[in-house]
């Protein structure tokens, strides 16, 4: 699905929250201009562009194999799970098409 300016307020409102400024130039553009470190936002708009992308089914049970980290980092993946579950079925209950998942090997 593409991303416009358009879609932005339902985004926000479909997960409860505000995105910054560099958050809506790289959903809407691909740029990113994020400051160094964590916590900058990176992460929820991987999560959000991926839950609304097209493509094959992800296959829920090899959450490494496309988080936005190293898949060694377990702790991270977990994390990630749980945000993309939550991210993926916000904007599934507030009507956007979401991207399929696969629950088993």
């Amino acid at each position: 699905m593409e991303i416009t300016l358009e879609l932005i307020p339902k985004i926000e409102k479909a997960l409860n929250i505000k995105l910054y400024n560099t958050q809506i130039e790289d959903l809407i553009n691909l740029k990113n201009y994020y400051p160094k470190g964590r916590r900058s936002g990176k992460t929820t708009v991987y999560i959000i562009r991926l839950a609304l992308s097209e493509g094959e089914p992800l296959q829920i049970y090899n959450f490494r194999s496309w988080t936005d980290r190293l898949a060694r980092e377990t702790n991270y993946t977990s994390w990630f799970e749980h945000q993309f579950m939550d991210i993926r079925e916000s904007l599934r209950d507030n009507g956007f098409a979401v991207r399929k998942l696969l629950r088993g090997n």
